[in-house]
């Protein structure tokens, strides 16, 4: 199969004809042309409808552009990471992260990266939809407790404890009465929580009181006072160390883990190694704050 054949067909359904892609390329459309005729002989089929109006894909020509698209970008990821080798990390890095995630931690890491590596492009997009790395192009996908995805590999970078806090004026109830709960309303509200308590261990019964889409939006609602939340303790450090909240205990069924994912299928480039590194050591090295601020369970 001839490879610059392959892709000449890929730039004249790139840039939708053979005028568009020879003014791209600088190869003639004469040559183009020849190269596309060729391919399809040898394919036996039409890649191409011709008309007045320019060139379309058919049906055939589609399929054969979806397949190439992947080894075509996985190549020229070769030649880049071949070019650049010894040198420093260069290109665009796209990132999609979870929203509390990508306010609270990302962007700051991000720029620290950065001023390390000029040559980096960096587009974070905050999103806690699970997104396809292959569809959406995306380097890296950054979420919470996240559901095993055959086509995506990674490691947790955090843990984090979920804390139950309300504004400084709210007092816990006697365990005879509920608090008011605010709860995401995506997720079937807890009626009853275990917690750990600087006196000991206490069940907190609790009325669902306001539902919220985001975590970011149940923090807001606990500084105003609408009831008790269970956060991450990375979202409200902050806030407890100012008395913004206070911590009601520390949730005794389990933890927040934050994951770094990329694609399965193919051997991750130097950038993106270099900034899951980075990542790792910086969100550790808030872990180690924080531990030192706030112990365990205050």
């Amino acid at each position: 199969m001839d490879m610059q054949a392959l892709a000449d067909f890929a730039l004249i359904a790139e840039h939708g004809g053979f005028g568009a892609a020879s003014r791209a390329t600088g190869r003639s459309k004469a040559t183009l042309a020849r190269r596309l005729a060729n391919l399809e002989q040898k394919l036996a089929v039409r890649l191409f409808e011709r008309g007045n109006l320019g060139v379309k894909l058919t049906d055939a020509g589609v399929e054969l552009l979806c397949r190439i698209h992947k080894p075509f970008e996985e190549i020229q990821e070769a030649a880049e990471a071949a070019s650049c080798r010894g040198n420093g990390l260069n290109g665009p890095l796209r990132i999609s992260a979870a929203v509390v995630f990508a306010h609270a931690h990302l962007v700051r890491i991000a720029a620290k990266f950065l001023r390390l590596h000029t040559g980096i492009e960096i587009e974070l997009v905050a999103n806690d939809d699970m997104a396809d790395l292959i569809e959406d192009r995306f380097d890296i996908v950054i979420r919470a407790n996240p559901n095993p995805v055959d086509q995506l590999v990674g490691k947790c970078i955090i843990r984090t404890e979920r804390v139950a806090v309300a504004a400084p004026n709210l007092t816990v109830p006697p365990e005879s009465d509920r608090a008011s709960l605010i709860f995401r309303c995506t997720e079937k509200p807890r009626l009853s929580w275990s917690l750990h308590t600087t006196t000991g261990p206490r069940e907190l019964r609790l009325r669902p009181a306001m539902g919220l889409s985001t975590l970011m939006m149940m923090r807001e609602a606990a500084l105003y006072g609408a009831g008790v939340a269970l956060l991450p303790r990375t979202l409200i450090e902050e806030d407890l160390t100012a008395g913004r909240l206070s911590c009601w205990g520390v949730d005794a069924e389990g933890r927040t883990e934050i994951w770094a994912l990329h694609a399965s299928s193919r051997l991750p480039s130097r950038k993106v190694v270099a900034f899951l590194e980075f990542l790792e050591v910086e969100m550790h090295a808030s872990s180690r704050d924080l531990r030192r601020r706030l112990p365990c369970g205050a």
